[in-house]
């Protein structure tokens, strides 16, 4: 029964990995992500906006081995939501995969109390608008629940989309620009428009304002006032797909 058990628990580990839902190690957490800000809690999401036709890349992320012990450890991507025709693929060891490799080739043994620097996840948006997210995930090959992970949103801009369907819509620039109490938009959607929403997002990709927009044309108006003075990205959402994003500043 109880080699059975065994055997069953492992199962498990695998199926959570290979299912693409990372897990907390039940024998110690061998592995701490970190930038340059310092440490980067599991599940962290980072936002990265570029032009549709420009690659864009995560990098920075350093893998440091806490443990006591060696640890030889590999990359994974998760597409959790990937925009049709748009390519990501990691870089990891020394070894750049194809789009289509989900797994890297090459793993890395990490002394104690060191780190990797090796890794980047790099996305092409191929021209296609709108936002994909990549879960990427560096696990111990040893321990398959000992992992540690984060979440990109990679957003890809309107710049270089068809302009007859931005000719449709109509957002303008944030005034004021730097902001201190409040900034505003002067907007117009297409008379079939069913939903539009506008977000706001700070530098470590957490999401400080969602306001829905029911109009179909007039001002939207966003107090800032409660946000730190930085820079901030905002995002326009019509029909649940993203046709605008740029940068705030905050200055109070």
């Amino acid at each position: 029964m109880f080699t059975n058990f065994a055997a069953m628990k492992k199962l498990i580990f695998i199926i959570i990995l290979y299912a693409g839902i990372p897990a907390n190690s039940l024998m110690g957490q061998n592995l701490q992500l970190m930038n340059g800000s310092g440490n980067i809690p599991n599940g962290t999401t980072f936002h990265i906006w570029g032009d549709t036709g420009t690659a864009m890349s995560i990098v920075g992320i350093h893998i440091k081995n806490i443990s006591s012990g060696s640890v030889t450890i590999k990359a994974k991507k998760i597409e959790n939501s990937l925009i049709p025709g748009a390519k990501c693929s990691i870089c990891f060891a020394g070894s750049c995969e194809f789009s289509t490799t989900y797994i890297s080739s090459n793993s890395s043994t990490i002394l104690p109390d060191s780190v990797d620097n090796s890794f980047s996840g790099d996305y092409s948006p191929k021209g296609h608008l709108g936002e994909s997210i990549i879960t990427f995930v560096f696990f111990n090959i040893n321990n398959l629940n000992d992992s540690a992970w984060i979440v990109v949103h990679f957003n890809g801009s309107s710049v270089g989309i068809n302009e007859s369907v931005l000719s449709k819509i109509d957002i303008s620039n944030s005034y004021p620009n730097p902001a201190a109490n409040y900034t505003s938009f002067n907007y117009s959607f297409p008379v079939n428009t069913l939903s539009a929403k506008f977000v706001l997002y700070d530098l470590t990709g957490f999401k400080v304002n969602e306001t829905e927009i029911y109009d179909k044309e007039g001002k939207l108006i966003i107090n800032t006032s409660q946000f730190k003075d930085g820079i901030y990205f905002y995002n326009f959402y019509v029909n649940d797909k993203m046709v605008l994003t740029k940068k705030l500043i905050v200055r109070h």
